[in-house]
């Protein structure tokens, strides 16, 4: 966890170094949804399911001028439909996700539009793990320091776990309203 920390604080600061630019640091919190479609897995045992998810969750952000870092937790219904048999298995469980993302903020008349794309963690036991991460967002100003974030993203969830091996990525589609404060 500190060598993650230390890392986005280093890719913070070379990312405002190369961009020449004063920092604006910011940070905030909200809501968040995210759906999980599309992965298959494979147990040791050899069996296959397909898995589906729909989480919810709270976030907090971190925020400076050309990257975000989100710290996630996620509380969902995932569906496991075992492949040629009539099982399906619904399961109620939480995760907490890490993601690291780049952004490059145009600033309108009335609002920050940034264009997004980065990494991400899942800590969850059966489809957790890596994913990839793309969308826009936006910021609109509420007062000097105040703001209402929103950003639609869509990912690729690669999957892992100790007993699970995932045999086609899942695809994710998440939307995330919150509120940030700049410092």
């Amino acid at each position: 966890m500190k060598r993650m920390v230390l890392t986005a604080a280093l890719i913070l600061f070379v990312a405002a170094g190369l961009f020449a630019t004063d920092l604006q640091l910011g940070l905030g919190g909200g809501i968040n949804y995210q759906g999980m479609f599309g992965m298959r897995q494979k147990t040791s045992l050899g069996t296959q399911m397909d898995v589906t998810s729909n989480d919810f969750g709270l976030y907090i952000f971190f925020d400076a001028t050309y990257v975000q870092l989100d710290v996630i937790y996620f509380y969902g219904f995932t569906e496991y439909d075992y492949i040629n048999t009539s099982v399906t298995e619904d399961v109620k469980g939480s995760t907490f996700e890490m993601a690291l993302l780049g952004k490059y903020p145009f600033a309108l008349e009335k609002f920050t539009i940034f264009p997004l794309l980065g990494i991400g963690y899942q800590f969850k036991y059966s489809y957790g793990g890596l994913g990839f991460f793309g969308g826009i967002g936006a910021d609109f100003p509420l007062t000097d320091r105040l703001y209402l974030r929103s950003e639609l993203l869509y990912g690729i969830r690669l999957g892992s776990g100790s007993t699970w091996k995932t045999t086609k990525i899942g695809h994710t589609p998440r939307v995330k309203i919150g509120i940030g404060f700049n410092l």
